[in-house]
């Protein structure tokens, strides 16, 4: 009698964490909030998590690829305002190089 009663005990213990599990990773997922009524079945929550994790994936690559980009345009933009400050310097040398012949 007393084993039934550990292992009835063990096994909602079991299922609880399990649900606290399922509640996390629908927390997770979008819509989560605005569906807050609504109980999700954990076959849903699979599935939504399924379906959510190669859109996240390739938001990731997406992002990168945006990211670099970008990068690559401000190394771009320094290196455009490095040689206009240096056409500028050369430009103030010569002025000050004539001014000195005269």
């Amino acid at each position: 009698m007393n084993i039934k009663l550990e292992h009835r005990a063990r096994e909602r213990v079991r299922r609880m964490k399990l649900s606290a599990s399922y509640l996390v990773l629908r927390s997770l997922l979008p819509d989560s909030k605005t569906a807050y009524y609504k109980r999700w079945s954990a076959p849903y929550i699979l599935d939504r998590t399924r379906d959510y994790i190669p859109w996240l994936q390739a938001e990731i690559v997406r992002l990168t690829l945006e990211k670099n980009n970008l990068l690559l345009l401000i190394g771009q933009r320094q290196q455009q305002q490095q040689q206009q400050r240096a056409l500028a310097s050369d430009r103030d040398k010569q002025v000050v190089n004539k001014l000195k012949q005269t």
